[in-house]
């Protein structure tokens, strides 16, 4: 063993022996951890936080990452604001490829407690060399019973079916994830989405789909927004975020129902900023965190799927029903690909903008004409 190795294992071995006492209390600055705020950041430190620093004697410290990019290049540039954080997928992705991310080894974080799933396998979502898998969440679609008389939604893609169900609906006001849709109600298979996408004749498949359901459609862009929309009764279903769906739900007790099939899902990942690579307590907290006694704690009070089978198998059975990590739920969706939309992402959502004002503009001319 090199000598660095050995004084890192050494330093990690210090942090972890709970018997002494605690390595770093009173003796350094905080761990700053980006997070989201709200009710998630709420179970983070119910959930990780707070137990980390009893277990360490690390201190905890929070910044809000509205917009996460601008402040990781201003912390990897060395102010310090960050260390380490959660983030959705594409963000991490993005954040990977322009290096302000250190590099992860999944052999140290792959392990659970004594008698758990230890291989790498056990991710739901592979690690990628700057993160490793956290919570999962889902997008699906959501209705109101009863809309359509005898008729039932049975997938995602019956939003672009408005023969069969008739009435307003609501999709996200973005390129990735409506896209995916779209073609899928085209008739094409999820596991060539991404291949057909790539070329000009998916586009045009694209938008043709998209403007089967232009004047029935409103976009939203904040995950609350469909499920009000659904609750006044602006529309008779819906994209939507799972953890929205499930406080509509079960925390509103609104008369709602989520259809699986065709759901996406996406990953949130944890990383360290670049420059805290040689932080122990930055690598032990990411260890902490995706532990599978960790993992299973969180999806268990949040609609958040757990990135580990191991932890995803013992959910609780009302959580699971908005689990996307549910192994019924995982059969029938389908996974974002951030590198994907890290690629082709600008120009996709350029021309889905560039459409979505013609549509705009288009809509107003025909009501202009229908009330002459």
């Amino acid at each position: 063993m090199s000598r660095r190795i050995f004084i890192f294992a050494a330093a990690l071995a210090a942090l972890l022996d709970t018997t002494s006492p605690r390595a770093y209390a009173g003796e350094r600055a905080p761990l700053i951890v980006g997070t989201w705020g709200g009710a998630y950041e709420d179970v983070e430190r119910k959930v990780l936080f707070d137990p980390f620093t009893s277990r360490t004697g690390v201190p905890i410290k929070t910044v809000a990452l509205s917009d996460p990019l601008p402040t990781l290049r201003e912390s990897a540039a060395g102010d310090g604001l960050v260390a380490l954080a959660d983030l959705p997928d594409a963000d991490a992705d993005a954040a990977c490829a322009e290096r302000l991310l250190e590099p992860l080894d999944v052999s140290f974080f792959d392990h659970g407690d004594p008698g758990q799933a230890t291989q790498a396998s056990d991710f739901i979502m592979r690690p990628t060399p700057c993160g490793i898998p956290s919570t999962i969440t889902g997008e699906v679609m959501v209705y109101a019973p009863g809309a359509f008389g005898a008729k039932t939604p049975a997938r995602v893609t019956d939003l672009f079916d408005t023969q069969n169900f008739p009435g307003r609906r609501a999709l996200k006001r973005d390129a990735m994830g409506t896209f995916e849709w779209a073609l899928l109600a085209d008739g094409v298979s999820p596991g060539e989405v991404y291949n057909v996408l790539a070329t000009p004749d998916g586009i045009k498949r694209v938008f043709a789909k998209l403007d089967s359901i232009r004047t029935s459609t409103q976009w939203w862009d904040r995950g609350d927004v469909p499920l009000t929309w659904l609750a006044r009764g602006e529309v008779i279903m819906a994209a939507a975020y799972t953890p929205w769906a499930y406080q509509a739900i079960v925390g509103e007790h609104l008369p709602l129902s989520i259809v699986w099939s065709g759901a996406l899902t996406s990953a949130n990942r944890w990383v360290i900023v670049k420059g805290h690579g040689d932080d122990p307590a930055a690598r032990e907290f990411i260890k902490f965190a995706t532990d599978t006694a960790r993992l299973a704690d969180f999806s268990r009070q949040t609609p958040y799927g757990a990135a580990r089978t191991s932890a995803a198998l013992v959910n609780t059975p009302e959580m699971s029903d908005y689990s996307p990590t549910t192994p019924e739920h995982l059969a029938s969706s389908m996974q974002i690909d951030a590198k994907f939309w890290r690629e082709h992402g600008p120009a996709l959502r350029q021309r889905f903008e560039t459409w979505l004002q013609a549509t705009a503009s288009q809509t107003r001319a025909e009501q202009a004409a229908g009330q002459e």
